[in-house]
């Protein structure tokens, strides 16, 4: 149980305070000497701030909360953001290093936004200082090939909500990858005169979307509107975003974790991307205690794979000799599952967790099991059927040993070049005419053989091949905006028997 009195160490996956961590590591030497240690540090730090306090500290103004440190040497600094319960690693490096990278993020805010928790870096450049902050260098600008016009480029925000002129809104708008730095400083200054909030805001969004920081941009909105709170000044709200799992792929707790992990982390052999290490929410979900399947559901990035590969060694852990299988959509996402929990269980878990992509798992079961009772099934299926004799005379041609496989080791033929032989028989041409009158009497732009191959999977998943027509006639087809009344799906299942001789022959 941690001491709630010790503030945490948070590492920000936005900072590329581990960038600077390996830039150090691979050059050696001193620097090799001060990344030992600020590992050390790192790890000190879980059991109080006197490890901070033995070292020199430095003010600094160019970032509101920060304060530098001198790392075993006076050639070294580390910069940490301090809000009270939480301390954030920033950068480290040399004297030189550090202050070029201070000048470079001078306004650096880590923000929370009240509605979603989300914690994002922004900039602030704040009245007191004058209206001046250097951008990432004196002729950095991030391009891209179609050079939208910055404001364009957001989501969500009209100009002309902060900015009344007609003329200053259509000079902003104009701004592109085109413009220098001169460019902005110059509208936004003017804007400045007569409201310096505004001017200074829209300084720093351009300069963001300059550096190719569009979220960061977005972020400095929500900041002006008073959406996105500098987490300093939201201690609840800060806690409670840490230990959200919104936030799991962007931050990390490190006094959650032990020196070896520590290393881990900034070790570039050994780090194994961000999953690896889970935020505290991302822990309970792996370990949970359940007689019932549980679904995790998440938008992409929100951390389920972390959760997947953890539960996995956990339940390698509590089931000794037991078979795990991790099962996934594609051999791409197995590869790296494997290679995942290839770095974080031993040897003796690991012989308990198999990974397999979902197309070999069901492989071998038809191996294991044999193709006999699903072909009975369509051959009983093809009965009444326009090309019956034909269906029925591939059924018995079909091979139990090659039936599993995904494409025709001899002729290369794969599933999308079965799908276009299935599409130029000129019996399917006929019933795909029937098909696109019904699904033109919904919507003019829908390509219609990729809704028939759609729909020729929801059937195949959806229901079971033994009673098939009885099952799809009553299928509620959730999820599918046009409507198919009874003539139409007795089509689709004389379509679909015609595939699936394809396929077999």
């Amino acid at each position: 149980m941690s001491n709630p009195t010790i503030p945490k160490v948070v590492y920000l996956n936005e900072s590329k305070f581990r960038d600077a961590m390996l830039s150090l590591r691979r050059r050696g030497s001193a620097h090799q000497r001060a990344y030992e240690k600020a590992c050390s540090l790192i790890t000190g730090l879980s059991f109080g701030v006197e490890e901070l306090n033995k070292l020199t500290n430095h003010g600094e103004s160019r970032i509101k909360h920060c304060r530098k440190y001198d790392l075993s040497n006076d050639a070294h600094r580390l910069v940490t953001l301090h809000t009270g319960r939480y301390i954030y690693l920033l950068h480290v490096g040399t004297h030189d290093e550090v202050d070029k990278w201070l000048d470079q993020n001078r306004g650096l805010t880590i923000t929370v936004h009240v509605d979603t928790k989300k914690v994002q870096v922004t900039h602030v450049t704040r009245i007191e200082e004058g209206g001046t902050r250097e951008s990432t260098g004196p002729n950095f600008a991030a391009s891209t090939e179609e050079n939208i016009p910055y404001f364009k480029r957001l989501d969500g925000f009209d100009l002309r909500e902060v900015v009344p002129q007609a003329f200053l809104v259509k000079q902003l708008e104009a701004l592109n990858e085109g413009s220098t730095e001169d460019d902005i400083i110059e509208i936004t200054s003017h804007i400045g005169e007569s409201d310096p909030a505004v001017g200074l805001m829209l300084l720093d969004v351009l300069l963001e979307l300059r550096a190719g920081s569009r979220y960061r941009a977005l972020t400095r909105i929500e900041q002006f509107r008073g959406k996105a709170k500098d987490v300093a000044t939201v201690p609840v709200l800060e806690a409670n975003a840490v230990e959200s799992a919104v936030n799991s792929e962007n931050l990390l707790v490190l006094s959650e974790l032990d020196d070896e992990q520590i290393r881990n982390l900034f070790a570039p052999d050994k780090f194994q991307e961000w999953m690896l290490f889970p935020h505290m929410e991302q822990r309970r979900v792996a370990e949970r205690e359940s007689e019932k399947p549980l679904v995790l559901t998440g938008v992409s990035g929100s951390g389920k794979t972390c959760v997947l590969v953890h539960r996995a060694r956990h339940l390698a852990r509590k089931y000794p000799g037991e078979r795990i299988l991790l099962l996934t959509l594609n051999r791409s996402l197995s590869r790296l599952l494997d290679n995942l929990l290839k770095a974080l269980c031993t040897s003796e878990e690991l012989e308990n967790v198999n990974v397999m992509a979902f197309y070999d798992y069901f492989e071998q079961l038809v191996r294991h099991l044999g193709p006999n009772e699903y072909l009975e099934q369509l051959h009983k299926l093809a009965e009444k059927h326009p090309q019956m004799r034909e269906i029925r005379a591939t059924i018995g041609q079909v091979n139990p040993e090659t039936y599993a496989r995904e494409f025709d080791p001899l002729s290369k033929e794969t599933l999308d070049d079965t799908w276009g032989l299935f599409l130029e028989q000129p019996y399917v041409q006929t019933l795909l005419g029937y098909l696109k009158e019904r699904i033109r009497a919904y919507d003019d732009y829908v390509e219609v053989r990729d809704y028939l191959r759609e729909e020729l999977s929801l059937v195949r998943s959806a229901v079971t091949t033994s009673s098939r027509r009885e099952d799809y006639f009553k299928l509620e087809r959730t999820g599918r905006a046009i409507r198919f009344d009874e003539g139409t799906r007795r089509h689709v299942l004389d379509l679909l028997l015609l595939y699936e001789e394809t396929m077999l022959s």
